[in-house]
C-alpha cells in the first residue's frame, strides 16, 4: 500500500518530495521489521517496492512527454545525475539483494537468474530444499525479469559504461525476451526498455554519445528483437527528429521499421506504420513550429504524413481512430474541401459510425452537400430519429445562422 501510495504521488499528481518521504517510510518499515520479511512471497513485495522507486527516481514513465517538450518547445534538458541521488539508491538496492541473497556476490546472482530463466523445466527432484531460489525464479519469471531490472539499474548506478549496460541486454537479456515475450507479463519488459532507452537519451544529451552511436545500438536492437516493441518504436519515432533534415537518415529509420522481418502479423504491420505515421508527424510539428516569420507555413512532410494516412486507410478502412486522426489532422489544412473529402469517405467505410454523420452535418453549407449526406444515410440504411419536415427546419436554420 505504501508503494502504490508513493507511485501516485509522484506520477500523478508530481509531488515528488512527498512520493520521496512515502517511499523512504516505506523503506524504513522494512528495515525495523526484519522477521516479516522472510519469506518468498515478501521478497516479491521488497523487488515490487525496489522497482517501482527506481521507475519514479528516473521518471521513466514521463520519458517520452519530456522527450516531446525538449523537441518541440526548446525544453532544457536536465541530466539525471542531477535529477537523482545516486548514493541513497545504491544503499535500497544493496539492502534488497543482500535481503534476498545473502552472501552472495552481484554477478553471481545476475547469473543464477539469468541461467533460471533460461532453463525453465523442473522436478521435484531438482529442489534441494524449500528454500531454494533455483526452483522459486525458475516458478516465478516476472520475479526474475524484475531482478534483471533492478540489476541494470544498480549496473548504471555504479557508473558502468553504456556499452557494458547495452551488452548485457544485447547478449543476455534480449535472447530471453524473444523467447518468453509471449509468456510473462509485458509491463517489466517495457520497463526494461524504458531504462535502456532513458539511458542512451541521458548519454546522447551529456555528449557521452554521438548519434552516429546512438543510431547504431537502436539498429543492433531492431535486428535482433523477434517482436515490435512500442517502447523502442516509440522512442525511435522521436528520436529520429532530432537527426538532420538533410541526407537518409529518417528515411533509413522508417523503411529498417517497414521492412522488419519478423513483421508478419496483421496486427504488428499496422503498429509499426503507425509508429511510422507519428515519425513524420513530429517531424511535420517540428519544422512547422520552428517557422517563426510564417504561422502557416507547411513542411513537405505534411504531404508525406497524408500520404502515409491514405496507404493506411487503404489497408485498414474499417479502422475507426485511423478515419478520426485524419479528419482531425485535415482539420488545420487551408482547402475546407479536404476535410469534407475525408468524413464523406470515413461515411462510406464505417456506415455505423454515428460521429461521422454528426460531422458531416455541421461541415455542410449548401443544398447539394446536403443532399449528398442523405444520400448516403439512405445507402447505409441508416435511419434519423426525427421527420424530413424537422430536417429542413434545421437546414433553414443552418441558412440564417451563415
Amino acid at each position: 500500500m505504501y508503494t502504490h501510495y508513493a507511485c501516485l504521488e509522484y506520477e500523478y499528481f508530481q509531488r515528488i518530495n512527498e512520493s520521496r518521504r512515502i517511499f523512504d517510510l516505506c523503506f524504513q518499515t522494512i528495515r525495523t521489521n526484519p522477521t516479516n520479511f522472510s519469506s518468498y512471497d515478501s521478497y516479491i513485495d521488497l523487488c515490487h517496492w525496489l522497482s517501482t522507486l527506481l521507475i519514479c527516481e528516473f521518471n521513466l514513465n514521463h520519458l517520452f512527454d519530456e522527450m516531446l517538450k525538449i523537441l518541440l518547445d526548446n525544453i532544457k534538458y536536465i541530466p539525471l545525475n542531477k535529477q537523482i541521488n545516486k548514493e541513497k539508491l545504491c544503499l535500497s538496492i544493496n539492502f534488497v539483494l543482500n535481503k534476498l541473497f545473502s552472501n552472495m556476490e552481484f554477478n553471481d546472482i545476475i547469473t543464477l537468474v539469468i541461467n533460471c530463466l533460461k532453463s525453465r523445466k523442473f522436478s521435484k527432484w531438482d529442489q534441494k530444499s524449500n528454500q531454494d531460489w533455483s526452483i522459486y525464479l525458475r516458478q516465478n519469471n516476472y520475479l526474475s525479469f524484475q531482478l534483471l531490472f533492478i540489476f541494470l539499474n544498480y549496473s548504471y548506478l555504479l557508473n558502468d559504461p553504456f556499452d557494458k549496460i547495452h551488452q548485457i541486454i544485447f547478449n543476455s537479456i534480449l535472447p530471453l525476451i524473444n523467447e518468453q515475450h509471449n509468456q510473462i507479463n509485458q509491463l517489466i519488459i517495457d520497463k526494461i526498455f524504458l531504462f535502456y532507452v532513458s539511458i542512451l537519451w541521458n548519454e546522447l544529451f551529456t555528449e557521452h554519445l554521438l548519434f552516429t552511436q546512438c543510431t547504431n545500438y537502436l539498429k543492433q536492437l531492431f535486428q535482433s528483437i523477434q517482436y515490435p516493441s512500442i517502447i523502442l518504436l516509440k522512442f525511435t519515432s522521436i528520436y529520429t527528429c532530432l537527426l538532420p533534415l538533410y541526407g537518409s537518415y529518417g528515411n533509413e529509420f522508417e523503411q529498417t521499421i517497414l521492412s522488419y522481418k519478423f513483421n508478419q502479423k496483421i496486427e504488428y504491420k499496422l503498429i509499426t506504420k503507425i509508429f511510422v505515421l507519428q515519425m513524420n508527424l513530429i517531424r511535420h510539428f517540428k519544422i512547422q513550429k520552428s517557422n517563426i516569420i510564417n504561422i502557416k507555413f507547411h513542411s513537405g512532410y505534411e504531404h508525406r504524413v497524408r500520404h502515409i494516412l491514405r496507404q493506411l486507410i487503404q489497408e485498414y478502412p474499417y479502422y475507426i481512430q485511423l478515419w478520426n486522426f485524419y479528419e482531425y489532422f485535415e482539420k488545420y489544412s487551408p482547402d475546407n474541401n479536404r476535410i469534407k473529402a475525408v468524413l464523406y469517405d470515413a461515411m462510406q467505410n464505417c456506415p455505423w459510425v454515428k460521429s461521422f454523420y454528426l460531422k458531416s452535418i455541421s461541415n455542410a453549407n449548401n443544398e447539394s452537400e446536403w443532399k449528398l449526406f442523405v444520400n448516403v444515410m439512405l445507402k447505409s440504411h441508416i435511419h434519423i430519429l426525427f421527420s424530413l419536415e424537422e430536417f429542413d427546419m434545421l437546414k433553414e436554420l443552418f441558412e440564417m445562422k451563415t
